[in-house]
């Protein structure tokens, strides 16, 4: 890194290879801030209670109370959801939920699709942090999710 910075200082055609090493470098950096994420926890463990009573009533007569669906409604913890999810973020399963969810109801407010999702981590065996989850979290869920709460 300190090469790197070196480099970036000294005038002419130098420069154009530090900024391209780094991007190279930064799929690292991004790994190591997705890591740090899991290891802190991504949601509070209030978003989880809070997202398990929005949960229990109004997913679960759908996706059932041990998260396990039934139907047309998927498992939402364990194998089958991570194998899905594992590689999409928080973000993305908010905009899919918020979008879609209840299918026959009216739609809740933001604050209760981020709290549902807080939930989902939790059940799927992601650890509770200081730092509220946001709608636009983007770390992926198999990152802070191993799969057994």
């Amino acid at each position: 890194m300190l090469a790197m910075v070196a480099m970036a200082a000294t005038p002419g055609p130098r420069l154009g290879c530090a900024a391209a090493a780094a991007l190279v470098l930064l799929p690292g950096v991004a790994g190591a801030a997705a890591a740090r994420q899991a290891a802190e926890g991504v949601y509070t463990a209030a978003q989880a209670a809070a997202g398990q009573a929005v949960y229990e009533r109004e997913c679960a007569r759908c996706h059932q109370a041990n998260l396990q669906g039934s139907f047309e409604a998927p498992p939402l913890a364990g194998e089958s959801f991570l194998r899905f999810w594992g590689d999409l973020s928080p973000r993305d399963l908010f905009d899919r939920i918020s979008r879609s969810m209840p299918p026959d109801r009216d739609a809740l407010a933001d604050a209760a699709y981020v709290d549902v999702v807080a939930y989902l981590l939790q059940a799927n065996g992601a650890p509770a942090g200081g730092e509220p989850l946001a709608a636009d979290a983007a770390v992926a869920i198999g990152a802070v999710a191993g799969g057994e709460a």
